[in-house]
């Protein structure tokens, strides 16, 4: 199995969206999987200019000179993409949704239907490939990734693509020097670790791990309270343009 890894993080590997990315990867790559991993805001990329020359007039090829040059390939050569992006506003990060809109050239022109869902089919030759997600969102509730699930569907249903399922991780910051917390947020760790184990072996996460992630690890209340503590004590201290 063939797996590229996109982090839509902006602080990469020292983010809570990586803590749990990097142990689903572990997961994959201690059950064969070969695996690579990019950061997005690490790429350079333009955005799509949706003139659509990459289907009609060089199809599979954008004419945009950028590292989606080397990068799109092994998209194409991957059996699992694995987006990973914490929640800012209800969707993807910038760099990633970017990315994802470049990858328009991997796919025809033509309609056809799948799952009775009308789509674009894959370009002939493209292998079977499956998306998982993973994200984590400083908000409480669950559903603030539910626009961003709808669009990764949406995105299986449009490109043909097989649907892994979601690691998310909401009030995020409980996974990192909260009180309480040191236990659970390590069984979440370990959780997502087996969920690599999963994807490697079925092509999908259980809901059982997908709900070990995602679980509360402490109260809201308790949660809304310390994490407004903490934020009041960062007013003034933090330089404009140092996040």
């Amino acid at each position: 199995m063939k797996v590229v890894a996109i982090n839509g993080s902006t602080k990469k590997d020292s983010g809570r969206t990586a803590l749990i990315l990097n142990q689903l990867l572990d997961g994959l790559k201690e059950s064969g999987a070969v695996v690579e991993k990019f950061h997005a805001y690490e790429l350079e990329l333009k955005s799509c200019k949706g003139e659509f020359s990459c289907w009609f007039n060089n199809p599979g090829h954008c004419f945009q000179r950028d590292d989606m040059q080397w990068l799109s390939p092994k998209l194409q050569e991957a059996d699992v993409w694995i987006l990973a992006s914490p929640v800012h506003t209800w969707g993807f990060s910038g760099a990633l949704q970017m990315l994802l809109e470049r990858t328009v050239s991997g796919i025809e022109p033509f309609f056809s239907v799948n799952g009775g869902h009308s789509s674009h089919p894959l370009r002939l030759g493209s292998i079977e490939r499956t998306i998982a997600l993973v994200s984590s969102c400083g908000l409480w509730e669950m559903d603030n990734f539910n626009a961003l699930l709808a669009q990764v569907r949406l995105m299986c249903l449009g490109m043909g693509f097989n649907y892994a399922g979601a690691l998310l991780r909401p009030h995020s910051e409980t996974m990192r020097a909260f009180p309480g917390t040191s236990q659970q947020a390590a069984e979440v760790l370990e959780a997502a670790r087996e969920a690599g184990h999963e994807l490697s072996s079925t092509g999908k996460f259980s809901q059982r791990i997908m709900d070990a992630v995602s679980r509360p690890l402490t109260t809201m209340e308790q949660y809304l309270e310390l994490s407004n503590r903490f934020l009041q004590s960062k007013m003034g201290r933090t330089r404009v343009g140092s996040l």
